[in-house]
């Protein structure tokens, strides 16, 4: 586990004084920089080969939508009959045909993740609900992430003991207490015309800092430099948090404002292995709720019986690099440049 700083974050009025926020996508550029320009060519309008095989070894996902009353919640990938319908369309009518809802056509965005396995997909569309509720998910942009948050937070390395495990599972803990466990956090942001993204954070346990009540700061650490959830925060701010702990079902939601911000004092007590995040976001907290998942609780995805063989499923570079350039030889050619770049960057997570 990496040092890490977590001295206490200023909450008195005279600090929040000094907080300085950042309110224009120039203002961001100017402290992250510019992705590279091959990285507009990663999001696929629809299923290919490869991420089909990731959704067949996907042992959950995460839906998030545009609707404030429907909460992040787990989708059982498994569970679902012909739940891939064709390449721009997954049926999750199971899911929800003992839900009340109404029937509605809202933009949503879903997030796979495989067993053991750090890289990810994400997927953004519309989740559309009948009035028989034969409930669709309606793709309009799919792309695979990276494994840094994972490898942070060692999701899939070293899971609660199971005495730890218990006890959080037994005892009723407070949010901060959650927080103070919780190494790994999805987190979902608004874009224009109200598309959604889901995004991950990862971090060494606690590393959600809470200023006070009402106000949380989680670190902002090296990515992509695409930084959608961050562009996304400064045209909308609202924001909802789905926290979790390796090894439990339960999970804490958290709904609110987000500002994005580059104050030194609240960056220096993130410093880890002596970097400091260049950038962070503070949350004020609307509603945050505590709930036991039933669908985590059935499909122990932290079980390591129940990994994904790595060798199952193509490597991180090349979907990537064919979601980029294809499966020709542009394609494979790509695949030991962006496999040099994530072995970089795998060593390089502050």
């Amino acid at each position: 586990m990496p040092s890490q700083i977590t001295e206490n974050l200023p909450a008195d009025q005279e600090s929040a004084q000094k907080i300085e926020s950042i309110t224009s996508l120039e203002a961001l550029r100017k402290i992250l920089g510019k992705p590279a320009k091959i990285l507009e060519k990663r999001v696929q309008s629809s299923l290919d080969r490869f991420s089909v095989e990731f959704i067949e070894h996907a042992s959950a996902a995460v839906l998030a939508t545009h609707n404030a009353v429907m909460p992040m919640q787990f989708i059982d990938c498994q569970k679902e009959t012909s739940f891939i319908c064709d390449n721009k369309r997954l049926n999750l009518s199971l899911h929800f045909h003992d839900k009340d809802i109404q029937p509605m056509t809202v933009n949503a965005s879903l997030y796979f993740m495989a067993s053991g396995i750090g890289h990810s997909l994400r997927v953004n569309g519309r989740l559309q609900v009948s009035s028989n509720k034969e409930t669709k998910f309606l793709i309009e942009g799919i792309y695979f992430h990276c494994a840094r948050a994972a490898a942070r937070a060692k999701f899939w390395e070293c899971p609660l003991e199971a005495s730890i495990a218990d006890e959080t599972q037994r005892t009723g803990l407070t949010a901060l207490e959650f927080l103070s466990r919780s190494p790994y956090v999805l987190m979902k942001t608004q874009g224009p015309l109200s598309s959604t993204e889901i995004s991950p954070r990862g971090d060494a346990p606690g590393f959600i800092h809470q200023i006070d009540e009402n106000t949380l700061f989680i670190p902002e650490r090296p990515g992509n430099k695409v930084a959608v959830s961050l562009s996304n925060i400064i045209d909308q701010p609202q924001i909802e948090l789905l926290c979790l702990i390796p090894g439990t079902r339960k999970t804490l939601n958290i709904s609110g404002y987000a500002t994005i911000t580059k104050s030194p004092s609240l960056l220096a007590a993130c410093t880890v292995n002596g970097k400091q995040p260049k950038l962070g976001i503070l949350v004020t907290i609307e509603t945050q709720q505590m709930l036991e998942d039933s669908i985590l609780a059935n499909l122990n995805i932290w079980q390591t019986q129940k990994y994904v063989n790595p060798k199952a499923i193509s490597s991180f570079p090349k979907a990537l690099s064919a979601h980029m350039n294809g499966t020709g030889l542009l394609g494979k050619a790509t695949v030991g440049v962006v496999k040099a770049v994530v072995n970089h960057d795998m060593k390089n997570l502050y």
